[in-house]
């Protein structure tokens, strides 16, 4: 795997080619957020790196960052695509469950806490986790340099708009998108 620590608790690499899943560690609990494509045992590589429980929040469902959901006991995902884990879990004949994941939500890591904040648009319940000490936000695909709002999944283009503004109100300055190796800038 490539990748590398953001800042000191913050590893951000590359599951497969172009497919970036990020590790927030605090004291007390770790996140994963996305787990790739499956390809890879990232839940080996996970417990490796932290000492702590470590539970799963993806981004969105598209199977590119939830295949590896299966090697992990805590998943949280958004209920708006919940649909997809379901269609996931109908191809690979893999069984899935995912508790709420839903914009206000906090989750304190011991240390640093990380907010969910709803970017809808690239599917319904695509969500991004704010980390407001470190000024870094991970959006998933949500703000991805070449959005891509295709399928029954994506969110309208005025609920895209909405979430721009929303996301430009934001306090962050600057963002991991889960197809880019490194932070972007806030105004990219």
């Amino acid at each position: 795997m490539n990748g590398r620590e953001i800042e000191p608790g913050i590893w951000h690499w590359e599951e497969d080619y172009r497919v970036y899943c990020t590790l927030v560690q605090g004291e007390r609990l770790a996140i994963l957020w996305d787990t790739g494509q499956g390809k890879q045992d990232l839940s080996a590589w996970v417990a490796a790196q932290v000492s702590t429980p470590c539970i799963v929040c993806n981004s969105h469902g598209h199977s590119d960052h939830i295949g590896g959901n299966f090697r992990f006991p805590l998943v949280y995902a958004h209920p708006a695509d919940w649909p997809l884990l379901a269609a996931q879990a109908r191809l690979t004949g893999r069984d899935w469950s995912a508790r709420p994941l839903e914009p206000g939500q906090r989750f304190d890591l011991g240390g640093r806490e990380a907010q969910v904040v709803s970017l809808a648009g690239h599917t319904r319940g695509s969500v991004g986790l704010l980390l407001e000490r470190e000024r870094l936000l991970l959006a998933g695909d949500a703000l991805n340099p070449t959005l891509l709002m295709l399928g029954p999944e994506a969110g309208s283009f005025s609920q895209l708009r909405r979430t721009l503004a929303a996301a430009e109100a934001m306090p962050f300055d600057r963002y991991l998108a889960s197809h880019t190796p490194g932070p972007l800038r806030k105004k990219q």
